[in-house]
């Protein structure tokens, strides 16, 4: 066998030229992620549009690996508290969000004025960690789209506000036509209360015909109130498929004017004339 010392210039350069080839086709199967920082201009909203558009926003620049946003981009969040001035953006592409741990990052609405996670990204995935979410308006976690996973979440609803409307520590709908799934781990909703409609700790909506898998482990939910209402630790509800896994969960302390519930599921049928 020849070595590779004895080769000549010309079967190096088709040695160098292969190699090159071979790092080219190996970097091409790698997902491409971007990673931004919260910081200084960089805000949260200016973040999510960022990995929305896929290209850095005003305000944003982010690490790229190995070249620009893709599949696996990340936000993170130091610890402190973000006071939102508007709702944030719907996020539509696929990200983890990553703070500081639960307790540490904050998310506030300003006292109910404002709704923070909105998830309208029908088939991607969306991994929210390490935080807390406190005075939303509406939900604290809305999520009308693909696959969400939940890691170390707080929502606190001491101070939510609702309009007079439902009250939701966590929604999950497939209104865009796609089946969802939920994965949590170390999720906590509690002190969510109202004085009408009703109060869900975490409701799930099904669309017909669609599905939802549902995977929830060391979660609770507790000390949910409505003085002129419902309360529903936990509900399922529409005409649809639901694969569910639910372990280490608790439930307790909920007070209603008319019923709570801790667990219930609501199904339906539809019919027609043929």
């Amino acid at each position: 066998m020849q070595s590779i010392l004895n080769l000549s210039k010309t079967n190096k350069l088709i040695l160098a030229a292969l190699a090159f080839l071979a790092v080219l086709a190996f970097g091409s199967g790698r997902a491409h992620a971007a990673t931004l920082n919260v910081s200084g201009g960089c805000t949260l909203p200016i973040a999510i549009n960022s990995v929305n558009a896929g290209s850095n926003q005003s305000g944003c620049t982010a690490a790229v690996s190995p070249s620009g946003y893709g599949t696996n981009d990340t936000i993170t969040i130091p610890a402190g508290m973000i006071t939102l001035t508007a709702d944030l953006p719907a996020i539509t592409e696929s990200v983890t969000i990553q703070g500081a741990g639960m307790g540490q990052t904050v998310i506030s609405g300003d006292s109910g004025l404002y709704a923070p996670f909105n998830i309208e990204s029908p088939n991607d995935n969306i991994r929210l960690k390490g935080m807390t979410i406190v005075e939303f308006f509406g939900a604290g976690i809305w999520n009308d789209g693909g696959a969400l996973t939940l890691e170390n979440i707080e929502v606190d609803g001491g101070e939510a506000q609702s309009d007079s409307g439902p009250l939701w520590g966590l929604w999950l709908g497939n209104s865009q036509g796609v089946d969802n799934s939920i994965t949590t781990n170390n999720l906590y909703i509690h002190d969510l209360a109202s004085t009408s409609g009703i109060v869900y700790g975490i409701q799930t909506q099904l669309q017909d015909g669609l599905s939802s898998t549902i995977d929830i482990s060391n979660t609770t939910i507790s000390n949910l109130t409505n003085s002129g209402g419902d309360v529903f630790g936990f509900l399922v509800m529409g005409v649809g498929t639901v694969n569910s896994r639910i372990v280490n969960t608790t439930i307790d302390n909920l007070e209603a004017a008319h019923t709570a519930i801790g667990f219930a599921n609501v199904g339906g049928a539809n019919s027609s004339d043929s």
